[in-house]
This record gives structure tokens, C-alpha cells and sequence, in this order.
């Protein structure tokens, strides 16, 4: 009785290692998407036309399209159509194509195809309350031959100006509009091609009425690629780095033991006294020379012109200079 609960204990042990092993279950995603196999995604629609003999393609690398058949946009939120891309899904609808649109709600991704179909917010629909879909109602079809309803989102509808647009049923949920030698689709949200709506009422009926091929837009339902590096960017990268190696080379410290420091040699003061002696020897001075020592001499002793036994006169060459400067520094050493 003590262990009696060893059993219980062990199942529950082997329960929790189950309930940890098993897969989690992946959240359904919202994005309608002939990928997403999901309620809300297409990928039940694609393998119904599939099933039923047509011919599907997806459109996920390039905007590529078609001569002629149904080209699909069900409500793509991740990036819009650029200006080249609306002018050739344009050219498909002028050139006999036709174009289901289906605009997103409350988003202004498709700002291009919302221009050109010039696209305006409708009035909500009420919901039914009708089966499982308790979010949605049912649209009576009043203009598509052998269709009698359309189950859509009880949500805001869409409304165009264009020229010839008709709604195709009561609440309209659904327009039609003639473009050169094509036709153009207009609903609002993904309801009618999400697979949990796919099945009610003439939904897949009206799938199936459309001509073939069909080609559903993958490209836009994610968000744009980033492009790649272009080829100046590359460049401009390369001269970079090339100017970083410079500076590292020419300010970084330098391996290897120091230069040997170069010892500035001076000039000697002698060898400038003899400089100056040289150039005033060319200079031919010295009688000036000789005037300006007598006079210093004079000044220094306090001597008149008289009392001075030195003569500047007949100072011509450095000779006779230097012996007056001899004879004036004699005298000035006795007199003192």
C-alpha cells in the first residue's frame, strides 16, 4: 500500500514525456496565400482548379504574365505593385486578359492598382448568422449567370468610379468592369478565395467559371527583397577599405628596431667671429671703424679732442685698424 502510487506516478511521467515529444501545432497564418493551406490561405482554391483540369501557376520570383487567361491578386499586403508592374497587369487586362482584384482591407499597399481602378471604401455588410460562419453572410449574385450567392466576411465592401463598373451582386461585395478587350474583378478581402469559405455557396463555382490559365500572385503577398549590393556600392566599399589599409601603413607604430637618431653638429662661435671678420674685411670699413673707436674711447676716459693721444686718421687697410684697437685698449687699461 506504501507504493501504490509508483503506477500513477509513472503515468504520469510517461504522459508529460509524450505531451513534450509531440509536434507543436503551427498557429494558423493570416496571409492569404496559395502556400498557407490554412483557413485563410488559397491553397485549397489552387488545388481545386487544379482538380478540376485547369491549368495554375504561381507568380513568385518575376511579374510575369500571361498572354491571355485569369491573373489573381488576393488581397497582397506585402509589398504593392510598382508602376512598371500596373502598366503591364494594364496591358494584360486591354489585351483580352482578365484580372480578379480582390483589395485588402484597411491597407494602402496597392496604392497603384487602388488609383487605376480608383477604388473607394463601401458600406459594411450585416452578418447572417447562417451554419458555421458566423462572421460572414451571404451576397445574392444579381448579374453572373447560374450563380445565385457569394459567401463573404460581413466586413466593409469596396465601391469604383470608373466608367461602365457594375456591382455584380446585392450587397456589392463583388463589381465588373470592362477594360479594352478584358474584364476586371473587384472584390473586397481575400473571402472569396480563402479555403474556409471556399465551399459555401457558389464561392468555387464562381472559381470555376473563370477562363484559364490561372495565374495567382505569390510575389506580393511577401514583403519586397532587399536588393543586392549593386556594383558602385562595391566599389565605393573597396576604395574604402583600401584608404583605411593607407592609414594603417603609414600611421600604424613600424616593426623592427628604432632608426638611429642623427646627431646635429653646431657651429663653433669662433668659426662665426671669423665669418664676420671676413666680411667686414671686404666690406673696406675700417676708417669708419676707427672714428667710431676714438670716439668710444673718448666718451669712456672723458677725454676732449686734445687729451687724446690716438688718431683715426690715416686708418686705411685691417692692419692699421687692428693697431688702433690695440693702442685704444691700452690706453684704456692704464688710464682706469
Amino acid at each position: 500500500m506504501k507504493r501504490a502510487w509508483l503506477p500513477y506516478a509513472a503515468l504520469l511521467a510517461l504522459a508529460l514525456a509524450a505531451g513534450l515529444a509531440s509536434p507543436e501545432t503551427v498557429p494558423d497564418s493570416p496571409v492569404p496565400s496559395a502556400q498557407n493551406p490554412g483557413p485563410s490561405g488559397v491553397k485549397l482554391l489552387k488545388r481545386y482548379l487544379e482538380e478540376s483540369g485547369r491549368e495554375v501557376r504561381l507568380v513568385e520570383t518575376a511579374f510575369e504574365l500571361p498572354a491571355k487567361g485569369t491573373v489573381v491578386l488576393a488581397a497582397p499586403t506585402g509589398h504593392g505593385l510598382s508602376a512598371k508592374e500596373r502598366e503591364a497587369l494594364e496591358a494584360f487586362v486591354n489585351g483580352g486578359g482578365t484580372l480578379v482584384y480582390l483589395q485588402p482591407r484597411r491597407s494602402h499597399a496597392q496604392v497603384e492598382l487602388d488609383g487605376w481602378l480608383k477604388l473607394e471604401r463601401g458600406p459594411p455588410l450585416a452578418r447572417d448568422g447562417v451554419g458555421d460562419d458566423l462572421l460572414g453572410t451571404s451576397d445574392d449574385v444579381t448579374r453572373l449567370p447560374g450563380l445565385g450567392k457569394l459567401r463573404v466576411l460581413a466586413d466593409d465592401t469596396v465601391m469604383t468610379t470608373l466608367d461602365g463598373a457594375v456591382p455584380l451582386t446585392k450587397g456589392k461585395s463583388l463589381w465588373w468592369v470592362k477594360l479594352g478587350a478584358g474584364e476586371v474583378f473587384i472584390g473586397a478581402g481575400a473571402d472569396l478565395a480563402q479555403a474556409s469559405r471556399l465551399e459555401l455557396d457558389d464561392n468555387a463555382a464562381f472559381w470555376a467559371s473563370l477562363p484559364g490559365p490561372v495565374v495567382i500572385d505569390e510575389l506580393h503577398q511577401a514583403p519586397k527583397q532587399k536588393p543586392d549590393l549593386s556594383a558602385n556600392l562595391l566599389a565605393v566599399l573597396a576604395q574604402l577599405t583600401f584608404c583605411g589599409l593607407a592609414f594603417v601603413l603609414v600611421f600604424a607604430p613600424r616593426l623592427g628596431p628604432p632608426r638611429p637618431t642623427l646627431v646635429e653638429k653646431h657651429r663653433s662661435t669662433m668659426e662665426y667671429v671669423r665669418s664676420m671678420g671676413a666680411l667686414v674685411g671686404q666690406a673696406h670699413i675700417e676708417a669708419e671703424l676707427a672714428r667710431l673707436e676714438v670716439e668710444r674711447v673718448k666718451r669712456a676716459l672723458d677725454l676732449t679732442d686734445d687729451d687724446v693721444p690716438v688718431r683715426a686718421d690715416g686708418v686705411k687697410t685691417p692692419a692699421d685698424y687692428l693697431a688702433l684697437s690695440r693702442r685704444c685698449a691700452e690706453l684704456e687699461r692704464t688710464r682706469r
